[in-house]
């Protein structure tokens, strides 16, 4: 924790009403990777998940996410079960996946920094099989400014730029569809303090509006400082459900360990 510094100032939370569920998870599995689960999300509410590596939470986020194949489960979102075997549909149902490695699966690295904002919202900028330069040049302009990315311009290759930079576009891509549900992988890992600030209050501006936000993080201040709810995994299990605003990281790491444990 820095030292001489309000908490708040790291980690700045917003008090936002809990609406309606959300999403709900109803027993999803993947092989032996995961356990049956079940969670729900809530409108307005950012869900953090805490476990250790190999704990299963990022493989269950990817199939939420249809990246994987569940081996058994529901899915609802706004309570009405919905089908997802490929990404599309995901995306199709307004889930956003924010993937831990944004070199590797977040970015495309010889791609300028527009190609990479509106990349998933393509089709929504093309008209009669046309890309509508205009528009895309307008729409890649305006999440630059709203997520302060450091950038000349919209045509530099995206590699060129900062790791927290970087990080920011790969997050507008999925902003730009307007998603319902925003997954996190590790949304804020290898970037400096300044960028990490401006995506904790993101996502705090998106809470306000209504979206879902899970996130995961290996960094217990973090998911202490954000979140509304913590909920633990370890071995493929929810092992443990924690109700902030108080949390205790010693019960949080007891579950992360594989001991079960259940505080509302």
């Amino acid at each position: 924790m820095m030292v001489g510094r309000d908490l708040s100032e790291v980690f700045p939370k917003k008090n936002v009403a809990l609406g309606e569920a959300i999403l709900e998870v109803k027993n999803l599995s993947l092989g032996n990777k995961v356990k049956p689960v079940s969670f729900t999300l809530h409108k307005g509410e950012i869900l953090g998940i805490a476990g250790l590596i190999g704990a299963g939470h990022s493989e269950l986020m990817e199939t939420i996410f249809g990246l994987r194949k569940k081996s058994g489960g529901r899915i609802a979102l706004n309570r009405k079960d919905v089908s997802i075997k490929r990404p599309k549909d995901a995306i199709n149902h307004g889930i956003a996946l924010v993937t831990e490695d944004r070199k590797y699966t977040g970015l495309n690295l010889i791609g300028s920094l527009g190609d990479n904002i509106t990349i998933v919202s393509i089709e929504q900028l093309t008209r009669f099989g046309l890309l509508n330069r205009r528009n895309e040049t307008q729409c890649a302009n305006e999440y630059i400014d709203k997520l302060n990315i450091k950038a000349s311009n919209i045509n530099v290759p995206v590699f060129s730029l900062s790791g927290g930079n970087q990080q920011k576009a790969v997050i507008s891509k999925w902003l730009v569809g307007d998603p319902e549900v925003i997954i996190m992988d590790k949304p804020t890992r290898g970037i400096d303090v300044g960028a990490k600030r401006d995506i904790y209050l993101l996502m705090g501006e998106l809470a306000e509006a209504g979206k879902g936000i899970i996130m995961i993080s290996s960094e217990m201040p973090e998911l202490i400082g954000i979140c509304d709810r913590i909920i633990v995994f370890a071995e493929g299990k929810l092992t443990g459900e924690f109700t902030g605003p108080y949390y205790s990281q010693e019960d949080i790491m007891w579950c992360a360990s594989g001991m079960e444990m259940n505080k509302k």
